[in-house]
């Protein structure tokens, strides 16, 4: 019996777990976000995360270097929260190697 009262605090207590509201902004806005390594199906205007953990956010777009923004778990006088509290993310274009032919006469 104490087992599984046990078991339920734990679970209500992850239910429970403090969430923060991330504005997210990118640009291109054609590119695919990945959360702790699960992609989202769009970029959302905002991402709503537990603010007791870090997190991993991963963007991803063809013809663009990808860039990674590694979100901090903080405390501060209202308990856990997330640093940065709002991500901007601009992928740089990368310029293709252009093909060049080259005959060697033997």
């Amino acid at each position: 019996m104490f087992r599984l009262a046990f078991v339920l605090a734990a679970l209500l207590a992850v239910g429970c777990a403090p969430k923060q509201k991330i504005p997210l902004d990118c640009v291109p806005k054609d590119v695919t976000v990945y959360v702790d390594k699960k992609p989202l199906e769009s970029v959302p205007d905002e991402i709503d995360l537990r603010a007791d953990r870090p997190h991993t956010l991963f963007f991803r777009g063809e013809g663009y270097a990808p860039s990674m923004v590694v979100l901090e778990n903080v405390e501060n006088e209202q308990g856990h929260a997330l640093a940065p509290a709002d991500v901007c993310v601009e992928l740089h274009f990368v310029k293709r190697a252009q093909e060049i032919e080259v005959e060697i006469e033997r």
